[in-house]
């Protein structure tokens, strides 16, 4: 697979915080093509928290806060549809970059 996210931010400079937005991101993908376990997902979604808390403290610590709402409100779903539901929030963060 083409590392898509690092031509990216080579094109436009994108700076280290978001870089490693789309790390997170990108980890995500790698995850969902596993067979993917909660404990597995739990550990992915505490990389992803500490990521959004150093991108957030960059920007607007209300980004921070909006994801653990988000968090919060998945919590009832499979593994698989929260990972996809976060991946899918973490790229809406990086959109406003």
């Amino acid at each position: 697979m083409p590392n898509y996210f690092n031509s990216y931010f080579n094109t436009y400079g994108i700076g280290n915080d978001t870089n490693a937005l789309f790390k997170v991101i990108e980890k995500g993908i790698e995850l969902m093509k596993s067979d993917l376990q909660e404990a597995l997902f739990q550990s992915w979604q505490e990389y992803a928290k500490a990521v959004v808390k150093m991108y957030a403290d960059n920007r607007n610590s209300q980004i921070y806060i909006n994801y653990l709402t988000f968090i919060i409100s998945i919590s009832g779903i499979p593994p698989y549809q929260k990972l996809k539901s976060s991946i899918e929030y973490l790229m809406n963060i990086a959109r406003m970059s």
